[in-house]
């Protein structure tokens, strides 16, 4: 008995199992965000230069924040909001501190959706 041939899809074209690329840029993983905010020198210059890197990544709808990795025992931790921009297909950092951070960059209806984002 000879096993059937597996099917292929053609040049170009997605397989069943590959999901659509999303066009809010959501889920968004932590690396990714960190590579925004490291892109966006005048934002990761005002932080500690002891940051290695950003956690807890929560999105919705084209917007995100997450947390800045860093030494507690020099600085304290940092929420930073992104957006992502469809045409580019890419995430800018916006806005960073401890305080107020969505306020002004976060649409009001998005801001309850992102954690950190509620009471600063």
């Amino acid at each position: 008995m000879t096993a059937s041939p597996t099917p292929s899809a053609l040049p170009g074209t997605a397989t069943p199992n590959t999901p659509p690329a999303a066009e809010d840029g959501c889920p968004v993983d932590a690396a990714t965000l960190y590579t925004a905010l490291k892109a966006n020198r005048e934002l990761t210059n005002a932080l500690s230069a002891e940051m290695t890197g950003v956690r807890d990544p929560a999105c919705h709808r084209g917007y995100a924040t997450g947390t800045t990795i860093v030494p507690l025992d020099k600085a304290d931790p940092a929420l930073v909001a992104f957006k992502y921009d469809r045409d580019s297909a890419t995430w800018t950092a916006l806005m960073a501190g401890t305080d107020g951070v969505c306020e002004d960059v976060v649409p009001a209806d998005i801001i309850p959706k992102l954690p950190g984002c509620i009471g600063s």
